[in-house]
């Protein structure tokens, strides 16, 4: 019954198991060792990357991929190309460096490059195998089986540990001290129940030593003269002493006297969970358990029925070792861990099903009451309050890139509050407010539009777009493992143009030239500096000068669309240029939108 009362935490906790990233630009992510032990290189997905060297020195790159592989396109590396030599290693220069993936160094030089050393006597309690067992997560002892999660740490006497959670082994160094063992950092101690306990800043990680066994030998018959036969008995069964049979079943003994008040048949109403009292409809669970005079007992949960005993024991019914008492109400109560599943006698007629923005509310308000934070929608018009949540990315057609980005293992995460505060992480990262500009709802000093996509009546199939097509954008929903197909719902267009400068109602200064002051790439805004070179405008009567990297096409011809946007014409290319309120934003070739201002 105790996975009934995770159900709930499970809706806010789950995440999904992550794909292998394929073998294109994903397969140069990650961090990777340098085999003669200069230092850690890292490759990140939006095309930047960092060397830091052992000896504290720092360099970065930016790379793209080529048709053999991959290069560097700028700093010290300049042009040095990149290849794979295998999943897990990775050549420079064409085998000037060579790199290990981190975690795939070659076992027999481990020791030598983690400088792995012996742990001695202090280190003999943590020696063996430990298996993850338990997660402890807002004080609500969690199966990790509920997330798929495995976990085994490995202890050696020459310093080495090995974790393995079930997709490639990961060996590193780890020291005892005090009485505890550090691994990278990390502290595990054994507690008094002869557990490994990891703990962490939200929760703790609990492993069980494993208990390796080794076979007896088969003892060697002496030879014995061929025995005389005799008539025997019968054998006699041997009793089975095997310490790993499984349990005989309980066998259910009747009940009488004050235990008759706990049968029947009683229907869950209510869970009481952090502070808060939920209806189980809300969240689509049900049910039913049956306590008959008998002693046998029966869990309905709507898809299932399972069946077992049950004891009275001081006051309160024992089912699958879980009390139910009695409260003052007449209600069946089972309490675990802080929370309560209250149970009324006999069957409930089943009530209206709740719609999905009940649903959606409900979910939002734990949600609030597990984070500790209160989101006041009425400070919000009505239009806006389907912004407000966590929302998870789950797509993107930016910067080049098109697809869920999970997969590759990178992971965004857009929190929007009621108070117009908001911060996007991961992907990209950005703090500022959220707010309606003319009908555009925006965010941050970017002013990236932000628009829902679906039924705002049908908050669990709502998606959130960030950006527009003109420049590229993500797609984002409050349920992590949510899937976001194209074909669904078409992605919003371009954001309505503000207002154009001063000098001409809805056109922008003829003669005077525009300058690339910044740029936003994948939700990010950055200096036009870093793109190396200048990008400028300046509009003619009916043509246009272009300057792209330092370099200055004249007399180019471009028109003005019906809504005021200017549209350049480089030699069949079209590049769209929108009126803003400090200059104008051009969609350059889907992979950005360059902001430009007047030239001082």
């Amino acid at each position: 019954m105790k996975r009934f009362l995770l159900l709930l935490l499970c809706l806010l906790l789950c995440t999904p198991a992550l794909a292998e990233p394929p073998a294109s630009v994903a397969g140069f992510v990650g961090v990777w060792i340098e085999t003669d032990d200069y230092g850690t290189l890292t490759i990140r997905l939006d095309g930047t990357a960092d060397m830091l060297y052992y000896d504290g020195t720092e360099s970065s790159f930016r790379w793209e991929e080529t048709e053999t592989g991959a290069r560097f396109t700028d700093g010290m590396w300049y042009n040095s190309p990149m290849e794979l030599l295998d999943g897990n290693t990775l050549s420079v220069a064409n085998g000037w460096m060579v790199f290990a993936r981190e975690g795939f160094l070659p076992t027999t030089d481990e020791a030598l490059l983690l400088g792995a050393t012996p742990v001695g006597e202090d280190g003999t309690p943590f020696l063996g195998k430990w298996d993850l067992t338990l997660l402890v997560l807002e004080g609500q002892e969690v199966d990790p089986a509920l997330f798929d999660m495995v976990m085994t740490l490995t202890f050696h006497e020459n310093g080495l540990v090995v974790s393995d959670d079930g997709w490639e082994p990961y060996t590193t160094t780890w020291l005892a001290s005090y009485g505890s063992a550090v691994i990278e950092g990390d502290i595990l101690t054994i507690d008094e129940e002869d557990r490994l306990v990891y703990n962490a800043a939200d929760g703790q990680m609990i492993f069980v030593r494993v208990i390796e066994e080794t076979p007896t030998p088969e003892p060697t018959a002496e030879p014995t003269p061929e025995p005389t036969v005799e008539p025997t008995a019968e054998p006699t069964a041997e009793p089975d002493d095997d310490p790993f049979a499984e349990p005989a079943p309980a066998v259910p003994v009747p009940v009488s006297g004050d235990a008759l008040a706990l049968t029947g048949t009683w229907t869950l109403i209510s869970i009481d969970m952090d502070g808060m009292t939920l209806d189980p409809a809300l969240f689509g669970i049900t049910m039913i358990v049956t306590l008959n005079e008998d002693g046998t007992a029966s869990v309905d949960d709507g898809e299932e029925v399972s069946e077992g005993v049950w004891q009275y024991a001081d006051g309160a019914a024992l089912l699958d070792g879980m009390p139910l008492v009695l409260n003052d109400e007449g209600c069946l109560v089972m309490e675990e861990d802080g929370s309560r599943m209250v149970f009324t006698q006999g069957e409930v007629a089943p009530g209206e099903a709740p719609s999905e923005i009940e649903q959606w509310l409900a979910l939002m308000a734990l949600m609030e009451s597990v984070s500790g934070t209160e989101e006041d929608l009425s400070l919000l018009p009505e239009e806006l309050q389907p912004f407000v949540g966590e929302w998870h990315l789950c797509y993107c057609a930016t910067g080049g890139l098109t697809g869920d980005l999970r997969t590759y293992g990178v992971t965004g995460t857009l929190v929007l509050h009621a108070d117009g505060s908001g911060v996007l992480s991961g992907v990209a990262d950005e703090e500022g407010f959220w707010y309606d500009d003319e009908g555009v709802i925006r965010f941050g000093e970017s002013g990236m539009p932000m628009q829902l996509l679906g039924d705002p009546e049908m908050p669990m199939d709502l998606f959130l777009q960030y950006g527009s097509e003109m420049g590229g954008y993500m797609i984002f929903h409050q349920d992590e493992e949510a899937v976001w197909d194209p074909a669904m719902l078409p992605a919003a267009t371009a954001a309505p143009a503000a207002s154009a400068p001063a000098g001409g109602s809805g056109t922008l200064l003829t003669d005077t030239r525009y300058v690339c002051r910044q740029y936003t790439a994948a939700g990010m805004t950055m200096d036009a500096d870093l793109l190396g070179a200048e990008y400028a405008l300046v509009f003619h009567e009916s043509t246009a000068d272009m300057t792209l990297g330092g370099f200055t096409i004249e007399n180019l011809p471009y028109s003005v669309t019906e809504d005021g946007r200017y549209s350049i014409n480089y030699f069949g290319t079209l590049f769209v240029c929108t009126p803003t309120e400090s200059g104008l934003d051009m969609d350059y070739y889907g992979t950005m939108i360059m902001h430009f201002v007047p030239a001082d």
